[in-house]
């Protein structure tokens, strides 16, 4: 080599190649720990959106790849071989993090704004008797409210405001689990009374009436209008582990028993999106199972699952002609066996469930225990995700801390709402009642349960802390809870999200959090309003006769002007 070849100058073709070569090295390593759990961000956990552009910018996108390619190939003709499996290497690294690169996280404050927040309610509502039961329907617009007389009342969700729509009378005993289609065109109502009430919840008449020859524990709609044409329930009963099944709007006789190994079954919670039941017991086994035939799924054969013909009534053969199209439309679990799971959690703490919830996309699982902690599934893998403790001991060490200042209570109070939490815990256990304590929102990401001292709402994706609703609510312990929640339009979310919530004039969200209290003939209604404190003695509605105890306390605070505004001023 000659001395002027030494100091000649590179090229702009080698400085071009070089510079190309070190940003994909800069990438590689920036993405060599990112999985498919984990967003380009940073943060933990699965992304909720996808990237918005079109396809046929995608699709240019690639063709212009394609002829960058090409050329790039050319000119690196005179490479060595050694190169060339360098580059093609380095490109396919290079796809594998665009793939990464699809998810992208939104602002969360978008999502927050359509969950209420206000640490004091709004307004609240009458029944003759304690308030055990509340569902929302947000396709409808209905709020059903159950009661432990058996009175079953419809309203209606104006905005900022609730009607009154319909009152029945539908069971002689208290009223054990309402259950609603996941469609929402159906409610059901299992009572001590020994039956079983259907209601179509567009036309608020109760069509269908079952006596039942067993006391029930719970129930669940196992259909849903994407799988499957009819109507079918599934009710455990109490007395011994076995689960019927009906059509109820065929016949009022049971179609088919299944016979269960564990004990009487607590919960059964359908998940439309893989066709598929949890099944939770009193000893904490919670079993999944086909939604077609309740044995355990077989993930590889998915269009021919095993079922025996001796196991289906010649009534129900409809399940084989229709068998096919299910699991062809349903999503497939990741796992064999029971003990590639996490299941067994419950049962390694001895502890059960007491409340069980799906998301509405399907890939999460929420239970909530009888020891107070909140464990969050992935449901492909049935893995946990997130754990999270609510229990008395908990809160006991968090006075002391001074990093949880937001869990702080005042001492007397603390002591008031501890003794309330130990006849919380008889309660639950005597009664057989099924309570609605956390649900999961329409976005996915947050989850809202009741706690020792109020209710949380729980970013689990990016495992925070958002709000503790209704925390000045010192005197009321919050039970069941249902939210009410504008549904985003897909369009409107590609396109601009800041507009896919609704805003009434005021610049509010119009999503309210309907509970039940413990011990209480009303239901409380959170929304994004604030309360003044002149509004605080004009909240509670009486649309019942009140008793003498509510009398006598309502004349010792307030004036009687203040009763006739609450009387007068009620939407019913």
């Amino acid at each position: 080599m000659s001395f002027m070849q030494f100091f000649k100058k590179p090229s702009q073709d080698e400085k071009g190649k070089e510079t190309d070569k070190n940003e994909e090295k800069e990438n590689n390593k920036k993405d060599e720990n990112i999985t498919d759990d984990e967003s380009s961000d940073g943060s933990y956990g699965p992304c909720p959106l996808e990237e918005t552009g079109n396809k046929k910018d995608k699709e240019s996108d690639q063709e212009d790849d394609d002829k960058n390619d090409k050329q790039n190939e050319i000119k690196d003709s005179s490479a060595s071989t050694k190169n060339k499996e360098n580059v093609i290497s380095n490109k396919r690294k290079v796809k594998e993090t665009k793939k990464t690169h699809k998810k992208v996280r939104i602002n969360n404050d978008i999502y927050l704004k359509n969950i209420p927040t206000n640490k004091n309610y709004e307004v609240s509502y009458m029944h003759t008797d304690v308030v055990t039961h509340v569902l929302v329907s947000n396709k409808k617009k209905y709020i059903v409210t159950g009661s432990c007389n058996g009175v079953i009342k419809f309203w209606y969700k104006n905005v900022g405001s609730i009607e009154f729509v319909k009152h029945f009378k539908i069971h002689s005993d208290e009223i054990i689990y309402l259950f609603m289609s996941e469609d929402e065109e159906f409610l059901g109502s299992l009572s001590k009374d020994k039956t079983y009430k259907q209601f179509d919840i567009s036309s608020f008449d109760m069509n269908i009436i079952i006596k039942l020859d067993f006391l029930p524990k719970t129930g669940e709609f196992v259909y849903s209008s994407f799988f499957s044409t009819s109507v079918k329930v599934a009710i455990s009963s109490s007395e011994k582990p076995r689960i019927y099944i009906y059509k109820p709007l065929e016949s009022d006789t049971c179609i088919h028993t299944i016979d269960l190994s564990s004990s009487i079954i607590e919960i059964i919670k359908y998940n439309k999106v893989y066709n598929l039941c949890i099944l939770s017991d009193n000893k904490g086994i919670i079993d999944i199972v086909d939604a077609t035939n309740f044995k355990f799924p077989n993930k590889n054969n998915k269009k021919n699952p095993m079922i025996n013909n001796s196991d289906i009534e010649n009534n129900d053969m409809d399940i084989l002609t229709s068998i096919d199209a299910r699991h062809n439309g349903a999503k497939q679990i990741a796992f064999s066996y029971k003990s590639e799971t996490d299941l067994y959690e419950l049962c390694k703490y001895k502890t059960y469930a007491l409340c069980i919830n799906i998301s509405s996309d399907g890939e999460f699982m929420v239970i909530f225990s009888e020891n107070y902690f909140i464990r969050i599934y992935k449901f492909k893998t049935m893995k946990l995700y997130r754990v999270y403790d609510e229990s008395t001991e908990m809160y006991l060490t968090a006075q002391n801390d001074p990093l949880k200042k937001n869990l702080h209570i005042d001492s007397l109070d603390f002591g008031k709402r501890l003794f309330i939490e130990k006849e919380i815990k008889k309660h639950i256990k005597n009664q057989n009642m099924k309570l609605d304590m956390v649900i999961f929102d329409e976005s996915n990401q947050y989850i809202i349960y009741t706690t020792f001292i109020g209710i949380k709402v729980v970013n689990f994706i990016t495992n925070q802390l958002c709000y503790i609703i209704g925390k000045n609510e010192t005197n009321l312990r919050y039970l069941s809870i249902s939210l009410y929640q504008k549904i985003i339009p897909a369009n409107k979310i590609k396109t601009n999200v800041h507009e896919s919530l609704y805003i009434n004039e005021k610049n509010i969200s119009d999503c309210a959090l309907f509970c039940t209290v413990y011990k209480k003939a009303r239901f409380y209604v959170f929304t994004k309003k604030i309360v003044n404190e002149h509004e605080l003695d004009e909240r509670d509605i009486y649309n019942e006769q009140p008793n003498k105890n509510e009398l006598s306390s309502l004349l010792s605070t307030k004036s009687i002007e203040n009763i006739e505004k609450n009387i007068i001023n009620k939407n019913i």
